[in-house]
């Protein structure tokens, strides 16, 4: 075989993502820019028609690559505007695909067709819809609805997601919308894509034939999310311990569920195509289910990338031509990038794509470190090179949207990814063999302990001690300078230059500066932590003073901290007096008055409806029951900047608004799932923050406001 380099591919996309970067940076004329294209295009043709030696990546082929992602993401960019632009117009209906059922009476959707005064127009935005009792409708994945009338507003995109401007068009605000009777504000439409259609019927199948195998609702649940990604079902307690044991991964449908059912279809079209020689027919077959299982996950670019890797590996071998290791790696990118150029700022795209960088390059490298001569203890050392690779090449990225990284996920990926082979192949043979009678019973007896096992052994993990290193100062800018010292150091081992070392300094020293300016800049503002711990439970800070606030405590408890020093008690002793004068529970009104004449900026107390809290000229405010004299209030509006409220006391929101002028609700939940939405919440025109249990959400200000 020939030998291939990667070096075409890789200037191709590099010019191609550098074109794309500078559309970001400085964005011209669409109109202009395609007609240079074309113009450009023409010349590169003339070029090569009239030249014998022509190189196709000549520096014309590069400019017109550079180009042509310049062009591209500056149209991705003007359709997706002119999509995000109906939501100020009068809309006389839309077209919906039901994409997650979340409860029997809410799901999200995609809105996939609009009806305006000129006609139906494409479309791609998210929404959630929630269905009335009296609809008598019940949501189904798949199903396609024709929604009369306008969605109400528009939440804003996750946090996650804001990396850069353009991440709000890669991830468009969520609009929402209450359906109440079916045939009148709503009716149910067969699907305008077949093919999405057969996908979903054909994973309902399966998710159908699961429910009537396995009596464990959980081990249904991570079936199904380990076959396609569907996690809406998982408890999210064990969501967060496979995050904090660094094997989360194997819950997003990725590479590694490509590369295992990969060689599971090719063990088995081997050994049925073994006794006629057929070994291009084996990969003939397994190529094809391999893009059926892509199609099945709806062509997810994780999925995409591993497909398409091992496509061009194996087609490569088939045809004798030599292959390069990064050459499936970038033409896949590529692909994928010419296709949507947004998908570079997609989280999944990117973690995806460096850990195979990552498991690429370091692998082999670690790999040689030790040569174990035992089997078993082989195996071992190389799926812990693979899991250290893979940590290695993301780890940036994860401390910038995650901000953790787990510290045992060498430990826990000794077990949990072979568990998780084991239960692809136990799932799949069980929806085969789910007609033979005892067959099924040993499989399913099978399937639920070897997932009650493995579902133990990450929770026993998750309970120990500094199971996760909290890294919350990691942004965009700090990431490439992470990302830059491990190239460099990369670059430095393999070539020994010194201008490597010179670049790691210069970048150590441009990330400590940014360091030093975060912990400055967070100084200057002011935190309000809250935590849905089964009560209305927050913590406030300023940089120097923490003050902890729960509804079990018979008091607030101040902490003082000076940064860098230990704990003093300049604030306690004032607080402590406070405290022994304000013992009683003060009504609303007097508790407000006092907090907002009082000198002091950050205090707090009780009143008769929970904690009322001041901290730098913002009122902090918990509500667990109504108080009494609120049913007959007649007074003004009292302003509260944010109100923590238990969601049972949504049904009395009316009484609520006519005591409160609310400027940000914090709704503290006990369901699963944070997408439910009250018709009462409509009064206040604000947009409500859902804490579901065991989570978290942190909202900062200022102190100069």
């Amino acid at each position: 075989m020939s030998r291939v380099t990667a070096l075409p591919l890789f200037r191709l996309i590099w010019f191609y993502i550098s074109g794309m970067l500078l559309a970001i940076c400085y964005p011209t004329d669409l109109f202009m820019t395609l007609i240079l294209l074309v113009a450009l295009s023409a010349l590169y043709l003339c070029i090569a028609a009239r030249t014998i030696s022509f190189t196709w990546l000549n520096p014309i082929g590069l400019l017109l690559i550079f180009l042509v992602g310049y062009s591209n993401l500056l149209l991705q960019v003007a359709q997706q505007g002119e999509r995000s632009t109906w939501g100020h117009q009068h809309l006389k209906g839309y077209t919906t695909c039901i994409q997650k059922v979340y409860h029997t009476h809410s799901c999200q959707a995609a809105i996939t067709h609009i009806k305006n005064d000129s006609g139906w127009h494409k479309c791609n935005t998210p929404i959630q819809l929630y269905f009335s009792k009296p609809s008598a409708y019940k949501p189904k994945k798949g199903d396609i609805l024709l929604v009369r009338g306008t969605p109400i507003g528009a939440l804003p995109a996750q946090p996650m997601q804001q990396a850069v401007s353009l991440t709000s068009l890669t991830h468009p605000s969520m609009h929402r919308r209450i359906l109440k009777h079916i045939n009148q504000d709503f009716m149910v439409l067969q699907s305008f894509d077949q093919n999405r259609q057969w996908a979903t019927m054909i994973t309902q199948w399966c998710s159908h034939i699961l429910h009537q195998q396995l009596k464990d609702r959980q081990a249904i649940a991570l079936v199904t999310t380990l076959l396609w990604g569907e996690k809406e079902h998982l408890n999210p307690a064990l969501q967060k311990a496979y995050a904090h044991t660094g094997t989360i991964h194997v819950l997003a449908i990725s590479g590694l569920h490509v590369g295992m059912f990969y060689l599971l279809m090719q063990a088995i079209f081997r050994f049925l195509f073994s006794h006629i020689g057929g070994l291009i027919l084996s990969d003939l077959f397994t190529l094809l289910w391999l893009w059926i299982y892509a199609w099945l996950c709806h062509f997810a670019p994780p999925i995409l990338r591993a497909t398409m890797m091992i496509t061009i590996a194996r087609i490569g071998f088939l045809m004798g031509r030599g292959s390069n290791r990064y050459n499936g790696w970038i033409a896949s990118a590529f692909a994928l990038l010419l296709w949507n150029p947004l998908l570079l700022w997609n989280c999944g795209f990117q973690l995806s794509y460096m850990a195979t960088l990552g498991i690429l390059y370091l692998q082999p490298y670690i790999h040689r470190l030790l040569t174990p001569k035992n089997y078993g203890l082989q195996k071992i050392w190389t799926a812990t090179t693979l899991s250290i690779a893979a940590q290695v090449g993301t780890l940036p990225l994860i401390l910038y949207y995650f901000k953790q990284f787990p510290l045992y996920f060498i430990l826990a990926n000794w077990l949990v990814v072979p568990a998780i082979f084991a239960i692809l192949i136990l799932s799949l043979a069980l929806l085969v063999g789910s007609h033979l009678p005892i067959v099924h019973t040993i499989l399913n007896f099978t399937l639920e302990k070897l997932i009650a096992a493995t579902n133990a052994w990450v929770c026993w993990l998750a309970k120990w001690p500094m199971h996760t290193l909290e890294t919350g100062a990691v942004n965009g800018y700090a990431a490439c300078l992470l990302y830059v010292i491990l190239f460099s150091i990369c670059l430095f081992l393999h070539h020994k230059h010194l201008i490597y070392p010179v670049i790691i300094s210069l970048c150590t020293l441009l990330y400590s500066v940014e360091q030093i300016q975060i912990r400055i800049a967070k100084q200057k503002k002011c935190k309000l932590i809250c935590y849905n711990s089964d009560q209305l439970s927050f913590t406030l800070k300023d940089g120097i003073e923490t003050l902890h606030c729960d509804r079990a405590l018979s008091e607030p408890i101040c902490d003082a901290q000076r940064l860098g020093s230990m704990q003093s008690t300049a604030y306690s002793a004032p607080f402590e007096t406070y405290r022994q004068t304000e013992r009683i529970k003060w009504p609303l009104t007097i508790a407000l008055q006092k907090h907002a004449n009082d000198p002091p900026c950050k205090r707090s107390s009780h009143y008769a409806g929970g904690i009322i809290a001041t901290w730098h000229k913002k009122v902090i405010l918990t509500l667990h029951q109504i108080p009494v004299d609120w049913y007959g209030w007649s007074g003004p509006k009292l302003d509260a900047d944010y109100l923590l409220i238990d969601a049972h006391l949504l049904k009395n929101i009316a009484v609520i608004c006519k005591v409160l002028h609310i400027k940000t609700l914090v709704i503290y939940t006990q369901q699963d799932h944070a997408f439910r939405y009250h018709s009462n919440i409509k009064q206040l025109n604000i947009l409500p923050i859902w804490l579901k249990p065991g989570s978290k959400k942190t909202l900062t200000w200022s102190k100069n406001l």
